[in-house]
């Protein structure tokens, strides 16, 4: 048996006081808070965005994404401080981002919870494929998601990498009619997560 189903740590490290009220919220409808529970975590995955306008190409990205999966029964919850994005083209343009874009103020946090579709012999080392569905948080605003994601299952962690996009208006995020040739209204996430 592989040592990640040992593995038996603390919530604490990494992981922040929201993101531990999601996994309980979340934990309590899908019933994996147990003893018997095994699980990996992570809080240094990156997560990048890119937005390819028709005059501009605007890209940052994070290593702070904090995330929980369930070896039991493959349920996940993971979040993301918006303000750790670094990147963009200019100091200006990430202050628009943060302050009128993405409001962190308000909405500090990015979140994604849900579960595994397909089923994984997690004992089983390799690469595989498979779909998530859950509910996707940006803006204040959550939306159902459906996204596929490459899995690499070694001896002590999980590998996960995803891309998708999703629409600026389905989050009711607006951009300036001044700067819309700036800022794409589809912008493509692309998420990579060592579970251990």
């Amino acid at each position: 048996m592989h040592r990640i189903f040992n593995s038996k740590g603390s919530f604490r490290n990494g992981i922040s006081i929201n993101l531990l009220i999601a996994i309980v919220v979340f934990a309590l409808g899908f019933g994996f808070v147990s003893q018997q529970n095994q699980y990996l975590k992570t809080s240094t995955g990156t997560v990048e965005f890119m937005s390819d306008a028709p005059l501009e190409l605007i890209t940052a990205k994070s290593e702070k994404l904090n995330g929980i999966l369930s070896i039991s029964n493959s349920a996940f919850a993971f979040e993301l401080a918006v303000s750790s994005f670094e990147g963009f083209n200019s100091p200006l343009q990430a202050e628009h981002f943060y302050e009128n874009y993405m409001q962190i103020d308000r909405y500090p946090t990015a979140t994604f919870t849900g579960k595994i579709i397909e089923f994984i012999d997690f004992q089983k080392t390799g690469k595989i494929k498979v779909r998530a569905k859950g509910k996707f948080t940006i803006h204040g605003i959550e939306k159902e998601i459906m996204v596929e994601i490459n899995l690499q299952i070694k001896e002590e962690s999980i590998v996960a990498d995803s891309e998708f996009d999703i629409l600026l208006e389905d989050y009711k995020i607006k951009i300036p009619k001044i700067v819309n040739k700036k800022i794409a209204n589809t912008i493509h996430i692309a998420v990579h997560a060592e579970l251990k």
